[in-house]
């Protein structure tokens, strides 16, 4: 089986956090369609106004479910129903020639032969990504983007597409794979040598939970958490100028620290709790 290279990489390291120019980014924007619900500012193609579906993630966030299930009619009584056969698509503007373009991605049901394709698009001039997702997956995905020219407008595409099957008896006998997209976004990228060191003491290291950050020649003004996929989990602002503490008990990991200054500098630290 074809095994898809993903290549990962921290935002919190990397990349600046100004908003992503991609229209509802979160998909918690809906708008109605013939009494069904939709994301707001994307087109979803399909067989029925049900082919992007809203699920919900918690109960303060909502994504978007796609599947391929094209209708296998029946020749006898000719019934057949479609589940969606959804592709969901945006055309947006290019934050920079480089930047990172990041998505959640939960494949959680697959009949193989199926794929779920991410497609990015220079509108005239071609295709600047295209990945393939042929397995179970779940977890965030990030590519780095250069584009070649200075485009203004950009196409993103997420499609699940079903393959034939060795030896179907119909058309629509097809593999099926159905996903859920959440959180894309398309951020500039910061240079590492942007990042200044300001000799802030990070203890103990290893920790237990409770780490202490203690602010040496310049002011801190707030701190971010991320964990070793790069999702947020804790955002702190400062109300010390001394010695701040952070809670982190719970799940032993890998945590970086997005430590940013009133003087617009930024430290990236990590830490790992046992």
């Amino acid at each position: 089986m074809h095994r898809v290279k993903l290549i990962v990489l921290f935002l919190s390291i990397f990349s600046t956090y100004s908003f992503a120019q991609i229209n509802n980014p979160d998909f918690e924007i809906w708008e109605p369609v013939f009494s069904e619900e939709g994301p707001k500012y994307w087109d979803c193609d399909g067989l029925g106004f049900d082919a992007c579906t809203k699920v919900t993630i918690d109960i303060n966030n909502f994504a978007v479910r796609m599947d391929n299930s094209l209708p296998c009619v029946d020749p006898i009584t000719s019934e057949g129903k479609s589940l969606g056969n959804g592709r969901l698509s945006q055309q947006f503007k290019a934050p920079s020639k480089e930047f990172i373009l990041s998505y959640d991605l939960l494949i959680d049901s697959l009949d193989a032969p199926a794929t779920f394709n991410v497609r990015l698009m220079q509108i005239g001039i071609g295709t600047a990504l295209h990945i393939e997702y042929r397995e179970v997956f779940e977890g965030n995905i990030s590519h780095h983007i250069t584009l070649e020219n200075e485009v203004d407008s950009l196409y993103i595409q997420f499609e699940p597409k079903g393959e034939l099957k060795q030896n179907a008896a119909h058309d629509c006998d097809r593999g099926y794979i159905s996903g859920i997209i959440d959180n894309v976004k398309a951020e500039t990228i910061v240079s590492t040598n942007q990042i200044k060191k300001h000799n802030t003491k990070i203890y103990p290291n290893p920790s237990n939970g409770l780490v202490y950050i203690e602010q040496a020649d310049a002011i801190i003004e707030k701190v971010e958490v991320y964990d070793s996929l790069g999702r947020l989990v804790k955002h702190q602002f400062v109300s010390t100028r001394t010695v701040m503490e952070l809670n982190l008990k719970g799940n032993a990991n890998l945590y970086f620290l997005k430590i940013t200054y009133l003087n617009g500098a930024i430290d990236m630290e990590s830490v790992f709790v046992q």
